[in-house]
């Protein structure tokens, strides 16, 4: 009888390729992948799940891939969507959700082909259980209004083409603190959408370019020094380094 063995891959490290810097995440101990890229329990991953439950793992992922579409997007513009209680339902979750979606799809009517309509969008769920949206965008093709309102040093516009309550947008000028802003609305208490994630994106948005144990080929080996470490722990290190042309 022969003998079955399934092929696995020993990722020993991870770098992701973003426009201007690059992200690399060194274990400590190696993590085996089956060829299907399916995570074997390995000992960082076992120590994971009994440190936390799925939830919190969920919400940690999340905001991994909220800040790759940040560093990976040139997002123009943030903005926050109320709903007027007298339009919608603003305690009904999938009311608001719907109404949302309806708004999107008729900005995707007027988008500009050559420079596509972009989004990333999180719902924040007020103490009194009231429903907003939060989202960064990108070729926003409709008008904006300019208010004579100034929020930290910044103005303040509306979007009215959202009918159905009060928006309030700003232009964006440090990717950072935008994300900052959207992940402490991620939350473990926050129920799935639609796509059974805590956020609703648009298929257009650009991903950061991911490597496998190839921080020789890249170049990187060298540049891995103290004081790019931004994040350590018993598992891993992680550094960030910009990008050379």
């Amino acid at each position: 009888m022969v003998q079955q063995y399934t092929t696995y891959k020993v990722i020993n490290d991870i770098t992701k390729e973003y426009n201007n810097m690059f992200k690399i995440i060194k274990y400590h101990t190696p993590l085996l992948i089956k060829s299907n890229y399916d995570k074997l329990p390995s000992v960082v991953d076992k120590k994971l799940k009994e440190d936390e439950d799925n939830i919190q793992r969920s919400v940690r992922r999340t905001k991994s891939v909220i800040r790759d579409y940040v560093l990976s997007n040139n997002f123009e513009l943030f903005v926050t969507f109320t709903f007027n209680p007298k339009k919608v339902d603003r305690y009904s979750f999938n009311h608001c959700a719907l109404k949302m979606q309806s708004w999107l799809a008729r900005v995707r009517q007027s988008q500009d082909k050559d420079n596509p309509f972009k989004y990333l969008i999180v719902p924040e769920f007020h103490k009194d259980g009231a429903i907003h949206f939060h989202a960064l965008i990108l070729n926003y093709p409709k008008p904006l209004t300019k208010t004579k309102v100034i929020m930290n040093s910044k103005i303040v516009y509306n979007l009215p083409s959202f009918r159905y309550g009060f928006t309030t947008a700003q232009k964006i000028d440090d990717g950072k603190v935008v994300f900052g802003y959207l992940t402490k609305y991620i939350t473990k208490d926050m129920p799935l959408v639609f796509n059974r994630k805590r956020y609703w994106s648009s298929r257009n948005l650009e991903k950061p370019i991911v490597y496998h144990n190839r921080i020789k080929d890249l170049n990187l080996a060298d540049r891995l020094l103290n004081d790019a470490i931004v994040a350590e722990n018993q598992y891993s290190v992680v550094y960030q380094l910009p990008k050379f042309d």
